[in-house]
């Protein structure tokens, strides 16, 4: 789910893009992957297909009322909770409360933009019905479950729904650092937002927070200082505008029942992936009290405005760090969502990096310091900590001086006659001197000599797929160089880079690993998601110079490592 989608003009006579799907090798259909998808947001849809399935109908069934899948494998992202957590009352819904029926409460979500809008930071327009207060997390799992063989669960909190949820009491991890730009000053762009290349967030409102806590506290909605806390608005909108909207904005929930919520659903499919997780510069927080007229072409979804509000980075920051260490703790894949936040990103994870080294190396050095005592010299040394950290070359050199020291001790020890009593009273009391000097090296020399650690929770995932990614080559770069967990894949759609520049898209793709290329659909109905991925896989094929068979066997190949490690 991105901030963008096909132009409202666009024709889709044959395929999403407007043209007919060029030739594809019908063999190959059942190989394609499909990295980030939506298909769920389509209920009716979905439902008439997984009911074909389980009646045992043929995906090309020519009879058949409703459209094939053919896509061999699918990664379903959901995007929020089923029910509002840390609202309703213990029993007050069951966990499958809203998907018994997958066609009632049809919860679609999509997004198009204004179609003068010319610039890379395209007004928002989100379409939806009840994903936002419903969720989708129980409807993707039940599909998962039902076909196994066809679609992966993906569970996670969108961007675009963190405003809505308390940051965690006592959560470690502290402040982020955000990336400054020198010489850059905040300029409002389409809807408030700062413009591309910009990092520096948004302008806040005239109205001074500690002046209007003081001024119109008791006055203020109980909604108020959360939002206050999270949100931001630019300095046109009117003095008590943020007032005003905190309250309709729904009650804050707590993020805690969420986040147990979520560790339920990953450890009850092992293979399940974390996402859509994220953060978002440019898409403001949805109006959720105002619904615009039905469309005249009789669709179901019903376009809501959005307001001038943004979330804060540092709060989508917080909200992302807590389902990170989820995703670290239980050793899973993340498909992360990043819209003018690059920077941002790159910058959290070299502060997460370097404080799992610091951690992670002392605690390797340590270990392996005892093995060496421990084997006079002879245990083998890890340039690398178990989590795939590799040690600085000065920590792996002083382990290796130490173990030739020992090895080289152990060897004169070895050529001395022990059985003689004669020592030099001299060099008896030089022993002794050396002796205290050392570190006791036993367990409980270590526990007592050793400076206690701060227990550190792990928060970098071992595999994150950026999808759909619209970065620059720089920072595609960048984020390959990164020298700690985790590894990065980038995943390529029709749907928003199909609006790249054809130079910037062709020097994307050609900077990325073919170890580290996923393709995706980034669609919400399954019906468009074989010519999607078809055409990228065939874009991408020009663009690398292979046949669409290397580039989905490829694909296919790196999938599966992604997902599955």
């Amino acid at each position: 789910m991105c901030n963008r989608d096909h132009n409202p003009e666009t024709t889709e006579p044959d395929s999403p893009t407007g043209t007919t799907t060029p030739s594809f090798p019908q063999h190959l259909y059942a190989k394609l992957t499909d990295a980030h998808c939506h298909i769920q947001d389509d209920r009716e849809n979905i439902h008439k297909l997984t009911q074909a399935w389980s009646s045992g109908a043929s995906d090309n069934n020519g009879e058949s009322t409703v459209e094939p899948l053919l896509t061999g494998k699918s990664c379903l992202m959901g995007v929020q909770p089923s029910k509002d957590l840390g609202l309703l009352e213990e029993g007050a819904a069951d966990s499958e409360g809203t998907t018994g029926s997958l066609v009632d409460g049809a919860a679609s979500l999509s997004v198009t933009t204004s179609s003068s809008c010319s610039t890379s930071s395209p007004i928002v327009t989100v379409t939806w019905n009840d994903t936002d207060t419903k969720g989708d997390w129980n409807l993707v799992s039940k599909l998962a479950k039902e076909h196994p063989d066809r679609f992966v669960p993906c569970f996670g909190i969108h961007p675009w729904f963190t405003h809505k949820y308390k940051t965690l009491e006592g959560a470690t991890g502290g402040a982020f650092e955000l990336r400054k730009v020198a010489g850059v000053k905040p300029k409002a762009g389409p809807g408030g937002a700062s413009p591309l290349g910009t990092d520096s967030p948004p302008p806040s409102s005239s109205l001074d927070p500690s002046t209007a806590e003081s001024a119109f506290s008791h006055q203020h909605h109980p909604h108020f200082n959360h939002y206050q806390k999270v949100l931001s608005v630019p300095a046109s909108a009117p003095e008590n505008y943020l007032q005003e909207l905190a309250k309709r904005l729904p009650e804050p929930r707590e993020l805690g029942p969420a986040l147990k919520e979520l560790r339920r659903q990953l450890e009850a499919h092992p293979d399940a992936v974390l996402g859509e997780i994220g953060l978002d510069k440019t898409a403001r927080v949805p109006e959720p009290s105002i619904a615009a007229p039905a469309s005249p072409d009789g669709n179901n979804e019903s376009p809501k405005r959005t307001t001038l509000a943004l979330t804060s980075i540092q709060h989508q920051v917080d909200i992302v760090r807590e389902q990170l260490k989820l995703a670290a703790s239980l050793k899973r894949a993340v498909s992360f969502h990043c819209v003018q936040a690059y920077g941002h990103f790159h910058d959290f994870l070299i502060q997460e990096g370097r404080k799992l080294r610091e951690i992670e190396e002392d605690l390797t050095y340590r270990q392996q310091l005892k093995e060496i005592h421990a084997t006079g010299g002879a245990a083998t040394i890890s340039p690398l900590s178990p989590s795939g950290i590799r040690l600085r070359r000065k920590t792996a050199a002083k382990l290796r001086r130490e173990a030739r020291d020992l090895a080289w001790e152990k060897h004169v020890a070895s050529t001395l006659d022990e059985s003689s009593d004669e020592k030099d009273e001299e060099d008896e009391e030089d022993d002794d001197e050396e002796d205290e000097s050392k570190t006791d090296l036993s367990a409980s020399g270590l526990t007592s000599t050793v400076p206690t650690i701060v227990p550190y929770e792990p928060v970098l995932p071992p595999r994150l797929c950026m999808h759909s990614y619209g970065g620059s080559i720089d920072m595609l770069k960048a984020l390959l160089k990164l020298d700690h967990p985790p590894e990065i894949f980038f995943s390529f759609s029709i749907v928003i880079n199909g609006r790249f520049q054809e130079q910037k898209l062709n020097e994307l793709i050609m900077a990325v690993p073919e170890d580290r290329l996923l393709v995706e659909s980034d669609h919400h109905s399954h019906s468009h998601v074989d010519g999607l991925l078809v055409e990228m896989v065939q874009r991408i094929s020009r663009i690398r110079g292979w046949t669409d068979e290397e580039t989905t066997e490829k694909t296919s190949r790196n999938w599966h490592r992604f997902v599955y490690g």
